[in-house]
């Protein structure tokens, strides 16, 4: 059906012919740019001295500070750390935590120490702690190595629970981490066989300045494993260290 005149004019654009709205874009786009530098420079001058911002339209900068300033990544490096590690190590790959022995078992009994070798797993946790963020993640629960040991058909370990963090060296933290990392124990102790993000005691709340660092992790892992193993029902001679 056609339109009626009065539905036509109903239906007609309401912006007057020589509203600002219909000027070519070239002609909009000084104001426009002027009113975001101002806006952004606002921003800027309240955010720290070594703040960088570029911000570009088609490839036209409109607006740029410290554009050329060399600064240490923010959580944006995970990204190309998760891209290098893909690229250089495959999708598949894993990072394994070993039950080692001198022998296999006889008769249920592992004649000599018991070595837990890690592989580098940086989510190898515990139930408990992996609870404690409040929310599901992904995570390498420890429970399951030591469900293997029993599944093995070990029921005593006549020796010591050692963990082997040899993978990789001892260097805890990173020099150029923000001191506050540490100090608030949002970044625990770096370890090959790092437990709980190295962390020996942790309250309930995913960061708290009361959580304690372990002063040497493989030996914090070998002493769960110890726990667990004994809460399993296996006898173990020996202590836990690395």
């Amino acid at each position: 059906a056609l339109a009626t005149a009065d539905t036509a004019a109903s239906q007609s654009v309401a912006t007057p012919l020589l509203s600002a709205r219909r000027a070519p874009t070239w002609l909009q786009r000084p104001r426009a740019d002027a009113a975001l530098v101002i806006a952004l420079d606002a921003v800027m001058a309240a955010s720290p001295p070594d703040t960088c911002l570029v911000v570009r339209d088609n490839g036209r900068v409109l607006y740029s500070r410290n554009a050329t300033s060399p600064l240490v990544p923010a959580s944006t490096v995970k990204l190309l750390t998760a891209f290098a590690a893909t690229e250089q190590l495959g999708r598949t790959a894993t990072f394994d935590t070993l039950a080692v022995a001198a022998a296999a078992p006889q008769a249920g009994v592992v004649a000599g120490n018991l070595w837990v070798v890690g592989g580098g797993d940086p989510i190898l946790s515990t139930k408990d702690y992996v609870d404690r963020f409040g929310q599901p993640q992904p995570f390498t629960n420890v429970a399951t190595l030591v469900d293997r040991i029993v599944a093995a058909g070990v029921t005593q370990i006549v020796g010591d629970i050692i963990g082997d963090e040899s993978r990789y060296d001892t260097r805890r933290y990173v020099s150029t981490w923000d001191p506050s990392f540490i100090a608030g124990n949002e970044s625990g102790p770096l370890s090959a066989l790092a437990m709980n993000d190295g962390f020996s005691v942790y309250p309930k709340s995913k960061f708290s300045s009361s959580a304690t660092p372990a002063t040497d992790p493989a030996q914090l892992a070998a002493s769960v494993v110890r726990d667990q193993l004994v809460g399993r029902g296996i006898r173990v001679t020996g202590a836990a260290r690395s």
